[in-house]
């Protein structure tokens, strides 16, 4: 009964925490997803078309690869972004990739932002 017991719990906790924000929280067999990170709003899964993809994935016009000088741009805003979020006190490594742990600190800090606009406003409109 014990073994029972030890087996349960194991495979309950794996199961707890093996969701990531890798994958969209209900995805569907055969249909198709992106992402996309903005400073300014939540990292969200959107449904999108599969044969678009497909034609993207197939093409190799300069204008849908982007040039090393881009990357290099994209990937030092993002650096920056990073040592802000832990400068504010956020736990993340500073890698200038995107990874769970800039995500969740990403929607933390968001969160934070909206609930001192929202306390201004509360300030604002009792004056």
């Amino acid at each position: 009964m014990r073994f029972l017991f030890l087996i349960t719990f194991f495979f309950f906790n794996t199961i707890l925490f093996a969701q990531t924000i890798n994958l969209p929280k209900n995805p569907k067999a055969g249909e198709c997803y992106s992402r996309k990170f903005d400073y300014n709003k939540p990292y969200v899964w959107k449904k999108v078309n599969c044969d678009s993809i497909k034609r993207n994935k197939t093409k190799h016009n300069d204008s849908i690869l982007l040039s090393k000088r881009e990357l290099v741009k994209r990937q030092l805003k993002l650096t920056k972004y990073q040592e802000k979020l832990k400068g504010l006190g956020y736990k993340l490594e500073v890698t200038g990739m995107l990874t769970d742990q800039t995500i969740k600190a990403h929607h933390k800090y968001l969160k934070a932002v909206a609930r001192k606009e929202k306390k201004l406003e509360r300030k604002n409109s009792k004056k």
